[in-house]
């Protein structure tokens, strides 16, 4: 069915190209020449608004130019665009076939040729419904930016299809012999404006050359974005985002494509890249490209396809990513990311695909005469992917190749009952539903199950390699067991033993399957002693202070208790005085387990000292007017008044002439001598001797008095 389909793919791009690019003659006959600017004969009038015509060059200069198509027919075209010009061409088949170019259909030697002054921004916009530039020879567009909207009408599409312009197909640029683009920019439409179903192409080369260096291109086609016929094609250093239609994005029918430093994306609804006959090569050389398409992304149909230092990318699903009628090479360096396509490559022939050790194809390849199937790099399948694998592998020969990984998403099924035969030399990982006639399995590689594996029953794979299952899903094996996977619980305590404080404690740590509740180990954990957390410790005094003893109780355990003697200390606290006795702190201390504990007491145990020395104060002599005093006996330290003191009796007047000498009080008894003359002088011996013995013996009398009391206290 598949050759089938691929043998009509190529009868409809045949029939694509014969209706493109088949003249009617081969060559035209020798017609005069004709230049129209807008409806004005540039060969007469040479110049008008935005444009002038040099006759000698044939080169008709565009600057600011904004009016209806240029016909040129009998006559090769210089057109160019004046430097940073903007200039717009529009058309329709009212007016002219062509918007730009030639409005009859054959070969010859005449050519056009866009060019673009200064920097390449001079641009020219072609709006149009037939064709925007056609050149019975060849086309060239060199530094300038190209735009040109081919949107079929119905008129347009009516004069096609009544057979006036059956040659004429809605085409960008139209090239009757090669096609030379270089350091441009091209925005190029050409899409179906009514529902008429003719070819619509982009840009197109017939009989010679297609070569686009340098360049930008945007190009969207309803059926083929770059075409070339008879001679080989090459793209090289472009930025590509080219969308073909119903037919192919890049195509050609007789000859070799070469894509060479291009980048960027490939589209189509049918094929991306694609050659047609047997001297059709496609190469890719550094190129990174992304390829969508509804069946082919590359498709060399009777040749080989090589690859170089390259990235192709299959973002979405293609039925085929790489085909080659011959064989495939891929190698240098190169990736094919085909995890998207059914298959990655389908190489018919037996020469197969052939992939060096640098390089790498993800993928499912199916290749030689009996259709084998090979899973290679990292394929990843999904619902629609799996299923649609699955039914491809009927009768087949199916092989995940070594180094290569296969995974099953979560929620698919693949089935390989069905298969001749199952070889698993890489890896299998299996998220879904993998189902299997074990009797046809055999694994050399790794098999890695989280969820289904459903085997024909009474079967068992043959495992010479590695199978890890989920605990609750193991399935029958011959050779090497399988090494189930269990679902780790968070660890578990059990068998404990407290630690005490003088001794090690243990617990066991266990871990389960949550699964299948196996244990999956067992470990003895010691737990350290937790040694003594002592209260506030309890002193015991003696009375005198001068011994103690402290208690302590373990706060884990109170029948843990230490009691010790303690390390006294003393300092005296308060000296003692003459009237109160000293103060002696008395300090306690212990040391347990490296930590200090002291308590402190103090005992008054210093005698008073008394009042040992003593002075006499306010002693005083009585005289014959006042008392004396004795003086108080006073503590020299502490100043109490240890004796009091006495008071001493006046003394006599001593009188002398009626007088007291000391405080000149009168004598009562004093007579004066009468019959003495006063002279003021004494001569009487006997009464001073008599006064003189008397006062002696007054003082005399008074010493030994004192002394007696002094000795009598």
């Amino acid at each position: 069915m598949k050759r089938v389909k691929a043998k009509w793919t190529a009868c409809f791009l045949a029939a694509v190209m014969v209706i493109t690019m088949m003249p009617l003659s081969v060559f035209a006959a020798d017609d005069p020449a004709v230049l129209t600017v807008d409806g004005v004969n540039a060969l007469e009038t040479t110049s008008g608004e935005g444009w002038s015509y040099q006759n000698d060059t044939s080169t008709l200069t565009l600057d600011g130019y904004d009016g209806g198509p240029i016909h040129a027919d009998g006559l090769s075209l210089n057109v160019v665009l004046a430097e940073n010009s903007v200039n717009t061409i529009t058309s329709d088949v009212s007016q002219n076939r062509s918007a730009l170019g030639s409005n009859e259909f054959s070969y010859s030697a005449n050519h056009i040729a866009v060019y673009g002054e200064g920097d390449g921004s001079a641009s020219l916009k072609i709006n149009g419904d037939l064709q925007g530039i056609y050149a019975q020879g060849n086309v060239t567009v060199q530094n300038c930016v190209l735009t040109v909207d081919i949107v079929s009408t119905e008129a347009s599409g009516q004069e096609v299809a009544d057979g006036s312009s059956p040659t004429y197909p809605f085409i960008g640029i139209r090239a009757g012999g090669g096609l030379f683009i270089e350091d441009a920019t091209l925005n190029i439409t050409t899409l179906r404006g009514t529902e008429n179903q003719k070819i619509h192409v982009g840009i197109a080369a017939a009989t010679d050359k297609a070569e686009i260096v340098n360049c930008t291109l945007n190009i969207n086609a309803a059926s083929v974005a770059v075409q070339s016929n008879n001679e080989p094609m090459r793209l090289e250093n472009c930025v590509m985002n080219i969308r073909g239609g119903d037919t192919a994005a890049v195509m050609n029918q007789f000859s070799t494509i070469d894509l060479i430093g291009c980048t960027g994306s490939i589209a189509s609804d049918s094929i991306g890249v694609t050659s047609q006959r047997s001297d059709g090569k496609i190469t890719l050389q550094d190129c990174e490209l992304s390829v969508e398409a509804g069946l082919y992304g590359i498709m060399a149909l009777s040749d080989d396809f090589y690859m170089e230092s390259s990235q192709l990318n299959f973002p979405s699903a293609v039925s085929y990513g790489i085909y080659a009628g011959n064989k495939a090479e891929i190698v240098k360096e190169s990736v094919v990311n085909g995890q998207n396509c059914t298959f990655a490559c389908r190489i018919p022939a037996t020469s197969g695909c052939v992939v060096d050790d640098t390089s790498a194809v993800h993928g499912i390849q199916i290749f030689n005469s009996n259709q084998n199937v090979t899973a290679m790099g990292t394929v990843s399948l999904n619902t629609n992917y799996a299923d649609t694998l699955g039914k491809n592998l009927s009768g087949r020969a199916f092989t995940v190749a070594p180094g290569a990984e296969l995974t099953v998403q979560e929620g698919a099924v693949f089935d390989i009952s069905s298969a001749a035969s199952t070889a698993i030399q890489g890896d299998f990982i299996n998220y879904g539903t993998f189902k299997l006639d074990g009797a046809s399995v055999q694994n050399t590689g790794v098999i890695t199950n989280y969820n289904i594996v459903e085997e024909t029953e009474g079967t068992a794979l043959q495992n010479n390699g590695e199978i890890y299952s989920i605990c609750t899903a193991a399935f029958a094996v011959k050779g090497n067991d399988i090494t189930l996977m269990h679902s780790e619980q968070p660890p578990i305590i059990e068998n404990i033993i407290s630690a005490t404080c003088t001794q090690d404690g243990r617990q066991e740590i266990v871990v389960y399957c949550g699964n299948c509740k196996t244990q999956l180990s067992r470990n003895t954990q010691v737990l350290t002693k937790i040694g003594h957390d002592w209260g506030e410790p309890v002193w015991s005094w003696s009375d005198d202070g001068k011994t103690a003893t402290v208690t302590l109780t373990c706060k884990n355990d109170n029948s843990h208790v230490e009691i010790q003697e303690a390390t006294v200390t003393s300092e005296v606290k308060k000296i003692a005085t003459c009237t109160e006795a000293g103060v002696t702190t008395y300090t306690a201390t212990i040391e347990i387990a490296g930590e200090s504990y002291t308590s402190t007491q103090d005992v008054t145990d210093i005698p008073a000292t008394g009042h040992v020395e003593t002075e006499t104060v306010n002693a005083k002599e009585a005289t014959c007017t006042a008392e004396g005093y004795t003086g108080d006996k006073v503590c020299k330290v502490c100043g109490e008044v240890v004796e009091a003191g006495e008071a001493i009796a006046k003394t006599a007047h001593t009188f002398q002439e009626g007088k007291c000498t000391v405080c000149e009080a009168a004598d009562p008894d004093y007579v004066p001598d009468s019959d003495i003359p006063k002279t003021g002088d004494s001569s009487n011996m006997t009464v001073w001797i008599a006064v003189i013995l008397m006062a002696s013996a007054g003082m005399t009398a008074t010493i030994v008095y004192s002394r007696k009391k002094k000795l009598g206290r």
